[in-house]
């Protein structure tokens, strides 16, 4: 074997020397024990995933034999038309409901876009009011200064309370 030079940090083992410590932490021995007991293992799991897939596809297959020979065999009776018929018209009649359901959520969903697209245009519509009207105030309260000559703190004070509705 090779050593590695004392002043190489970066020195990785060869493939030769880490197989060597591999089979020093396991036996050959117990190696190929473990590997037969895998592979049983998995062949298993496997055989078991097969097994599994083929006796669904034979239920499937049994039962439609199974019904298929039974309508040949007999006809129905009148009360098993009638059962056949009630669960068909049930089934008709969830389907149905299921739909209207459908139709009335999305007619509410519908409902409560419109009314907040409507409270939207409303808010909108009436900041831009307010703002209008703030304006006109502001200037009716600026002419009202400019004519009064300085007494503008005193104008605007009473255009405040000229707004104000009295009680009684």
């Amino acid at each position: 074997m090779v050593s590695a030079p004392a002043t190489s940090a970066t020195h990785l083992p060869t493939t030769s020397t880490s197989l060597t410590s591999l089979t020093s932490l396991l036996p050959p021995s117990r190696a190929t024990i473990f590997f037969i007991v895998f592979v049983l293992f998995m062949f298993f799991v496997v055989l078991n995933i097969f097994l599994a897939i083929l006796n669904d596809a034979y239920t499937v297959v049994h039962t439609t034999a199974v019904f298929d020979e039974l309508e040949k065999k007999k006809p129905l009776s009148l009360r098993e038309k009638f059962e056949l018929q009630k669960s068909l018209w049930r089934e008709r009649k969830t389907i149905k409901a299921v739909a209207k359901m459908k139709k009335e959520k999305v007619k509410a969903a519908k409902k409560k876009k419109k009314e907040f697209e409507k409270k939207v245009k409303e808010k909108g519509l009436m900041g831009k009011i307010g703002r209008k009207k703030r304006k006109a105030e502001k200037k009716a309260a600026e002419a009202e200064a400019a004519e009064g000559g300085g007494g503008g703190r005193k104008s605007r004070a009473a255009a405040m309370l000229g707004r104000l509705k009295p009680h009684g």
